[in-house]
C-alpha cells in the first residue's frame, strides 16, 4: 500500500514537472495567452504593427500616397497623461507613416481590389521604458496628414474612423539592465465606420499568424473611388470614358435605320458614397447632343439637352443609327457592363471593345443574329464598345439586269423561229389552195 502511494506521488510530481516544462516551452516564444494578450520574452519582446488596407474598384490606379497614424499616450500605471505631457512616465511615439506606390500588389475579389501594407513595429523607435509598468496608447489615422484628393470632381477617399487601444505590459530584465515589452493587448474602440468596437481584441503582431493571415489585424481600411467623367467636367461633348457607337457599312446599308440595343451595368459596391442615380446617357452626333424618342422611350432633360436615365443593375433599351454615339459622363471606374445588339435581317454585326485606352480585336457575329459583348469593365481613360453593321449583298427577288443580254438573245431567237414557222405555214396553205 505504501509503495503504491509512493508511485502515485511520484507520478503526480512528474506530471507537474512536465506541465511546468510545457509552460516554459510556450513562454519561450511570443504567443497569445487565454486573455488575448500577445506574450513576448526578453529575447523576443512582444511587438505590434499597423496594417493599412486600401480598397478600390478593379481597374482603378492605386494613388501614390502617405498615410499617417497617431500613437497617443493615454495612461501610465493608472495616471492620465492624455493631455500630451507624459511627465517622463512613458515614452512618446512618433507618428507612423505607411507609403503606397502605384505598383503595389493587390488581391481582387468580386470586382474589388484590396491592397495591404504593414508598418514597422510601432515601438521600434520608442525610447526605452524607464521602469516596469502598464501603459496605454490609442492609435488612429491622421486624415489631415494623409492622402488628399487631387481632383475632388473625379475621386473620393473615404478614411477609416477606426480607433484602437494598446495596452503595453513592461517588465524589468532579469539582469537589471533595462526593461522589455512582455505583453501587448490590442482592443477595438471604434470600427472603420465609426461604430462601437466593443473592445474586441485583435492580433497586432507583425506578419499575423503567418498562416491564415499574414498582416497585423490592427487594420485601418480606406476606400477609394474614381468617377469617370470628362476631364473638364460632365460635358457629353467633351468626351466620355464609356461610349457605345454605331456605324453601318455596305452598298445596301441604311444610314437612317435605328438599330436596337440592350445595355446594363453594375457599379462597384464601394461607389455608394458618390452614386448619382440615375446615371445619364446622351446621344451625340456630329458634335451635338441629339437625344430623342427615336433613341429611347424615357428621357430626362438638363443643361446639355435630353438624356437617357439608366439605373444601376437594370436593362436599358436603346436605339442608334449610323454615326450616333451613346456616351456616359459619370460612370465610376470598375463598373461592369454588358451590351447586346438585336439582330437585323441581312446585316452582319461586329464590335470592338476598348478598355482603359487599349483597343481589342474585332468580334464578328452571324448574319441577321444578335451579338452580345459579354461582361466588360470600365477602366481609367477611354472605354468603348464600337459596333459596325455591314450589308454588302442583297439577293434580288425580281429581274436580274445582268441577264438581260442573254434574255434578249433568247427572245430574238424565239421570234425568228416563230416568223419562220409562220412563213412556212402560209406557203403550205397557198399550195393547197391552188
Amino acid at each position: 500500500m505504501f509503495k503504491r502511494s509512493k508511485l502515485v506521488l511520484a507520478t503526480m510530481i512528474a506530471l507537474i514537472m512536465c506541465a511546468s516544462g510545457i509552460g516554459s516551452v510556450f513562454a519561450a516564444d511570443p504567443g497569445y495567452n487565454d486573455k488575448g494578450a500577445l506574450i513576448g520574452t526578453e529575447q523576443a519582446p512582444a511587438q505590434a504593427a499597423i496594417t493599412k488596407v486600401l480598397k478600390l474598384p478593379v481597374g482603378t490606379a492605386i494613388p501614390k500616397a502617405d498615410y499617417q497614424f497617431i500613437v497617443k499616450s493615454m495612461n501610465a500605471d493608472g495616471e492620465d497623461v492624455s493631455g500630451g505631457d507624459t511627465l517622463g512616465l512613458m515614452p512618446s511615439i512618433d507618428p507612423i507613416t505607411i507609403t503606397y506606390t502605384s505598383d503595389e500588389t493587390s488581391m481582387t475579389a468580386e470586382g474589388i481590389s484590396s491592397v495591404y501594407k504593414q508598418s514597422v513595429n510601432i515601438f521600434a523607435n520608442a525610447d526605452e521604458f524607464s521602469h516596469a509598468g502598464i501603459y496605454k496608447y490609442q492609435i488612429f489615422e491622421n486624415e489631415a496628414a494623409s492622402y488628399q484628393s487631387i481632383d475632388s470632381e473625379r475621386e473620393v477617399m473615404d478614411f477609416s474612423d477606426a480607433l484602437y487601444e494598446i495596452t503595453v505590459f513592461v517588465k524589468d530584465k532579469t539582469d537589471g539592465t533595462g526593461t522589455y515589452i512582455y505583453a501587448v493587448v490590442a482592443e477595438t474602440l471604434k470600427t472603420d465606420g465609426g461604430e462601437n468596437g466593443n473592445k474586441a481584441k485583435v492580433d497586432p503582431s507583425p506578419g499575423g499568424d503567418g498562416e491564415t493571415y499574414r498582416f497585423s489585424k490592427l487594420e485601418f481600411t480606406n476606400t477609394y473611388v474614381k468617377t469617370n467623367i470628362a476631364p473638364d467636367g460632365p460635358d457629353p461633348l467633351m468626351g466620355s470614358m464609356l461610349s457605345l457607337s454605331k456605324t453601318v457599312e455596305g452598298d445596301f446599308a441604311s444610314s437612317s435605320m435605328y438599330f436596337p440595343f440592350t445595355l446594363s451595368f453594375e457599379v462597384p459596391s464601394l461607389v455608394d458614397m458618390i452614386d448619382p442615380q440615375p446615371y445619364k446617357a446622351y446621344i451625340v452626333e456630329n458634335g451635338a447632343v441629339v437625344t430623342s424618342h427615336e433613341n429611347a422611350d424615357d428621357l430626362g432633360e438638363d443643361d446639355y439637352g435630353f438624356y437617357i436615365p439608366v439605373a444601376n443593375k437594370s436593362n436599358a433599351e436603346i436605339r442608334l443609327k449610323d454615326g450616333q454615339k451613346l456616351v456616359f459622363v459619370n460612370l465610376p471606374v470598375g463598373t461592369s457592363y454588358k451590351i447586346e445588339e438585336t439582330g437585323t435581317t441581312s446585316y452582319l454585326p461586329s464590335y470592338t471593345i476598348t478598355y482603359a485606352g487599349k483597343k481589342g480585336m474585332v468580334t464578328t457575329g452571324t448574319l441577321s443574329q444578335d451579338l452580345a459583348t459579354g461582361t466588360q469593365w470600365v477602366g481609367e481613360m477611354i472605354n468603348s464598345a464600337d459596333y459596325i453593321n455591314t450589308r454588302d449583298q442583297v439577293t434580288p427577288t425580281g429581274l436580274n439586269l445582268n441577264d438581260l443580254p442573254f434574255i434578249g438573245m433568247i427572245v430574238v431567237a424565239l421570234s425568228a423561229a416563230a416568223i419562220s414557222i409562220a412563213i412556212k405555214s402560209r406557203k403550205r396553205n397557198t399550195v393547197t389552195a391552188a
